[in-house]
């Protein structure tokens, strides 16, 4: 992967090639319909953005969950997505667009949803629970939005840009597999009869 200093130090200086023996990609300038540039670029600071609130959330509730193996989880979530926070930057730069973020009133809603969680006072499962639960919808999101952006880019012949979004979407469908395999460890581990039913 190349570092987002080394692209922006290559933009800046306006060379014409961003990868070894690889032409510069398009970039959203080439493209001839401001509104659908207009409309991409508000699905790619929206997904930073997510991304961005993620990654917060993921550090107040690795100080509040109490199973080790939900706790493992949740320093694993927070790894991947400073990669993808740090793939979307390398996006915005290639599209030779400012980084920014945009938050939805869904995305606020769900933030607030996470603090609040993590100032409860339920029994150590029930919390780690409902903080799972919040973290699937995140992931949700994530994974609604990444496979937008993916057939966009795709769609606008951003190949490089279409391929971190692949990455990304991959990374998230993976999380989310992680996530669901862990909360069931925890709840058989609080209940081990329930074991005979997985």
């Amino acid at each position: 992967m190349v570092s987002f200093w080394y692209l922006n130090k290559l933009i800046k200086n306006d060379i014409s090639m961003i990868f070894e023996d690889h032409p510069s990609p398009k970039k959203l300038s080439d493209q001839d319909n401001p509104d659908f540039i207009n409309y991409f670029l508000e699905e790619l600071k929206g997904v930073f953005g997510t991304e961005k609130e993620l990654l917060e959330l993921l550090g107040r509730f690795q100080k509040q969950a109490f199973g080790q193996e939900f706790i493992k989880i949740l320093v694993k979530y927070s790894q991947h997505t400073i990669s993808n926070v740090e793939r979307l930057e390398n996006i915005f730069v290639l599209a030779d667009v400012p980084i920014a973020a945009s938050y939805s009133n869904t995305l606020k809603g769900m933030t607030e949803d996470g603090k609040e969680a993590t100032l409860s006072n339920e029994p150590s499962l029930i919390k780690d629970l409902k903080l799972a639960t919040l973290m699937a919808q995140f992931n949700y999101l994530n994974i609604s939005q990444y496979t937008q952006l993916h057939s966009l880019s795709y769609r606008m012949q951003l190949e490089d840009i279409t391929g971190l979004f692949f990455i990304n979407l991959q990374e998230e469908k993976k999380m989310c597999d992680h996530l669901s395999s862990c909360i069931i460890k925890e709840v058989i581990n609080k209940f081990p009869g329930l074991g005979s039913h997985y």
